[in-house]
C-alpha cells in the first residue's frame, strides 16, 4: 500500500510519538520507560531516560493542520457521494480531478488511495462546468416555527437565490434573514461541454468524477 518513503516516514512519526510518550510517563513508570529508553533510544547518548529532558509542548503545525481539515472533507465528500449512489466505500473510480486554489500535493496519494481512485489529478482554479439547480429541500423543522404562515415564500426565496446563501453564508431579502442552515440538501445537476457529469461541489474544492 505504501511505497518505502512512506514507510519510513511513518515509522519515524510512531518513533517519534513513542519517545514523546515515554518521556512524559517517565517519572510515574520509571522502570518500563528506563527499558524501553536503552532498548531503543540508547543511541541518543544519555545513559538513562531519566537524565533526559522532559518533552516540551509544541504548537500545531497549522499547514499541516489545514491539508488534514481538506483531507477530511474531500474523502468524506467522496464517501457520501458513493453512498448516494449506492456504492460499496471501496469500489474503484476510474479518475477524478480535485479543482482548488489549496496546495493538496503532498496528500493526493492519500486521496487516491483511501478513495480507490485510479487516477487523480490536481488542478486550480474552477472547472468550465455549468450547474443546473434542480431542487432546494428545506429544513421545514427550522423555517416552520420560525417564519410560520411565510415558510412558503421563504422556500421559493431559498430556492431563488441558495448560490448567493451559499456564496456568502447570510442574505436578507424582503425582510427575510436566509442562512445554509435553513436548507437541507441541494439537488443539482452538472454539465461539461453539453454531457452530464457526476461533480461534487464543496466551498474549498471542486471534484469531477471521470
Amino acid at each position: 500500500m505504501y511505497n518505502n518513503t512512506k514507510k519510513e516516514e511513518a515509522a519515524f512519526t510512531l518513533k517519534t510519538l513513542l519517545r514523546n510518550v515515554i518521556g512524559l510517563i517517565s517519572p510515574y513508570t520509571p522502570h518500563i520507560t528506563e527499558e524501553i529508553y536503552n532498548e531503543l533510544f540508547s543511541d541518543e547518548g544519555a545513559k538513562s531516560i531519566h537524565l533526559t529532558e522532559y518533552p516540551s509542548f509544541e504548537f500545531y503545525d497549522s499547514d499541516a493542520f489545514e491539508k488534514g481539515e481538506i483531507l477530511k472533507d474531500i474523502t468524506v465528500a467522496i464517501r457520501r457521494y458513493k453512498s448516494d449512489l449506492k456504492m460499496p466505500l471501496n469500489s474503484p473510480i476510474k479518475g477524478a480531478i480535485v479543482y482548488t486554489e489549496k496546495n493538496i500535493e503532498e496528500i493526493s496519494e492519500d486521496i487516491s488511495k483511501s478513495m480507490n481512485i485510479s487516477n487523480l489529478e490536481l488542478k486550480n482554479g474552477k472547472p468550465d462546468i455549468d450547474e443546473k439547480i434542480i431542487e432546494v429541500i428545506p429544513r421545514y423543522d427550522i423555517i416552520g416555527p420560525k417564519f410560520g404562515k411565510d415558510v412558503q415564500k421563504v422556500k421559493t426565496l431559498l430556492r431563488d437565490n441558495i448560490s448567493s446563501i451559499e456564496e456568502k453564508g447570510q442574505i436578507t431579502i424582503d425582510g427575510f434573514g436566509l442562512t445554509r442552515d435553513y436548507v437541507e440538501r441541494v439537488e443539482r445537476e452538472f454539465f461539461k461541454s453539453g454531457k452530464k457529469v457526476d461533480v461534487i461541489k464543496d466551498k474549498n474544492f471542486i471534484v469531477e468524477i471521470l
